[in-house]
């Protein structure tokens, strides 16, 4: 897994590098910024769920040149995921960048973006949250095909406690979640993307990487925090022992 994001000059520097670092198994290409770094302030309702609001300059200032520079070694078969912290231009870039090489490109429309609705006809996978499934077609309804009208290949829909929907081609295929006791959801959609796209690239089954994140993401919301929630290697392996 290589991750390239821009990161600021600020005391948070030192902070975010010893985390990456102590991820087995992780490259990072973090791009220096003369500005802070960015920022996400998570408040919690009783029940767990989120409210996050987060800054975005850093990310904002990932050019097309640098999608270019930083993606020139993508590879037939790779996964490409982005998210909407970066600039249309940006996106657009890593985008084309990705097909020219066969690799595929995975969309998780968070934060949701007024422009990404104009790109589902270049995405192979889409992962939105109801609340983003609404923003984009004007329904949450996941039985309605219109974000596949758009073009997306496969587009998967989570549903926090009521776990995931996937829908492609050949209709919709709903994937509960276990019962827990959630604490914290923060953290939970990345969770999902993440384990999701590793399924994927691991030329997993695509039902058996959607149970996956889905397992996985449900174990992350009974625990605090965000990376200091997620499972570790050893129990997502267990996990997928599990099926």
């Amino acid at each position: 897994v290589r991750l390239v994001a821009a990161l600021g000059h600020d005391p948070a520097n030192a902070e975010i590098r010893e985390t990456l670092a102590g991820e087995t198994g992780l490259a990072s290409t973090l791009l220096p910024r003369d500005m802070a770094s960015d920022l996400s302030t998570i408040w919690l309702d009783g029940a767990g769920e989120n409210v996050i609001a987060s800054s975005n300059f850093c990310a904002h200032s990932v050019t097309p040149a640098d999608a270019r520079a930083e993606l020139s070694d993508l590879t037939p078969g790779d996964w490409l995921v982005l998210q909407g912290n970066l600039t249309l231009e940006a996106t657009q870039a890593a985008i084309t960048i990705a097909k020219a090489a066969r690799a595929f490109v995975l969309l998780n429309t968070a934060p949701m973006q007024g422009w990404m609705a104009g790109l589902l006809a270049q995405v192979d996978v889409l992962v939105a949250n109801e609340v983003e499934a609404l923003q984009l077609t004007g329904t949450a309804d996941v039985s309605l095909p219109a974000i596949l009208a758009a073009g997306a290949g496969i587009v998967i829909v989570t549903r926090g406690a009521r776990g995931a929907s996937l829908l492609g081609p050949e209709g919709a295929i709903d994937r509960p979640a276990p019962r827990v006791e959630a604490v914290d959801t923060a953290g939970a959609g990345d969770m999902f993307v993440g384990t999701f796209a590793a399924g994927l690239a691991m030329k997993l089954p695509i039902l058996a990487a959607l149970d996956l994140a889905v397992a996985a993401a449900s174990v992350s919301v009974t625990r605090r925090g965000t990376t200091s929630s997620f499972p570790t290697r050893a129990e997502l392996k267990a996990l997928a022992a599990r099926g």
